[in-house]
């Protein structure tokens, strides 16, 4: 997720401190950025409509998965939606 952040910073600019913007594990995976994603804990994988937060703080971004979406499956893969944090 580190290099996916650092080559598509430009997608991100408009991130202030109390926005973040969403990308899906799917998307991830499918620009080659991370290979399938297996939950340690239940050793399954987890769902490509899964979410990755990335929010930025003095000017450095972070990506932080949104555990709560592990199992989401009724979503297509995402890319860069921005909410309040």
């Amino acid at each position: 997720t580190e290099e996916y952040l650092m080559i598509n910073e430009y997608l991100f600019k408009c991130i202030k401190d109390d926005l973040y913007a969403t990308t899906s594990v799917g998307k991830l995976v499918n620009s080659n950025y991370l290979n399938t994603v297996i939950n340690q804990r239940i050793e399954k994988n987890i769902s490509n409509c899964s979410i990755v937060k990335v929010s930025k703080k003095n000017n450095d971004l972070t990506a932080n998965f949104d555990e709560s979406t592990i199992n989401k499956k009724d979503i297509n893969y995402i890319n860069n939606l921005v909410g309040s944090g």
